[in-house]
């Protein structure tokens, strides 16, 4: 018989995850709790490459007001990201490049509840 796997979230654990999905768990679980780490580093370029879904960062709604946004899909084969604002429906989120001037490390243009 064979099995059907579900997805498996971010916050389970699993005994049966093959090593690469081990490494993509420990790489969500690193990025959610380093996001300051990465805005200290913000003007690497490697820094930019560490984002990844869950990461916290600044970034410009569609009227150009800096608010927190996380982001919720990134897209590889043309280095996007889709990124959802705190307190707002997903019809206003934006899609923007990994090294676009619209988007900054957490809290550097924000602070406090920005929805």
């Amino acid at each position: 018989m064979e099995s059907v796997s579900s997805p498996v979230s971010a916050n389970e654990s699993t005994s049966a995850v093959s090593d690469s999905g081990i490494a993509e768990r420990q790489r969500v679980a690193i990025s959610t709790e380093n996001k300051f780490e990465v805005a200290r580093n913000w003007s690497l370029v490697s820094s930019r490459e560490l984002l990844t879904v869950t990461s916290y960062v600044d970034a410009k709604d569609t009227v150009n007001n800096w608010c927190v946004g996380q982001i919720v899909e990134e897209y590889v084969d043309n280095g996007t990201v889709k990124v959802h604002f705190e307190g707002w429906s997903e019809r206003h989120d934006v899609i923007l490049k990994k090294n676009s001037n619209k988007m900054g490390p957490f809290r550097q243009h924000t602070s406090g509840y920005t929805g």
